[in-house]
């Protein structure tokens, strides 16, 4: 007697070599999502660094829009060169400015810049695989005043 069709246990091993499949697409797939983020992330950043510089040659000021008093968990990777007054970017005084990831204008989620070393940071940090980026990832050595 002949039976037609699939059986249980090819069946079983079919499904199992699929979910491996997919597992395997889906894992590289958010991969790929998080470094594309921190690819961009450090893409703005660089933006951001280009056009203040700009506008301070322009302007003679930062384009900053008050003091930030908000978190300071971005102060373990900041720049030696960094004084203690952080200032608020004003986004909206870069004229034409475009960002390749858009963030509210909502309490912390803003980009702030230091008053000495004129770095910028994103105080709320890009969580990516358990690891928080918040600066562009310049290797940077104190400056010292030779009096």
């Amino acid at each position: 007697m002949r039976n037609k069709g699939i059986t249980i246990i090819s069946l079983v091993i079919t499904i199992a070599v699929i979910s491996i499949i997919a597992g395997t697409v889906i894992y590289g797939s958010v991969q790929n999502i998080q470094e594309r983020d921190l690819d961009l992330f450090y893409s703005d950043l660089q933006t951001l660094d280009d056009r203040v510089n700009q506008y301070e040659i322009h302007y003679g000021k930062l384009p900053t829009k008050g003091i930030f008093s908000g978190s300071t968990a971005f102060q373990s990777v900041k720049n030696p060169n960094d004084n203690d007054i952080y200032y608020i970017l004003d986004l909206n005084a870069l004229d034409n400015l475009s960002l390749s990831r858009s963030i509210s204008m909502q309490g912390d989620d803003v980009y702030i810049v230091n008053d000495a070393s004129h770095t910028i940071y994103y105080p709320q940090g890009l969580t990516i695989k358990g690891k928080v980026y918040y600066r562009y990832p310049h290797e940077y050595s104190k400056i010292e005043d030779n009096i």
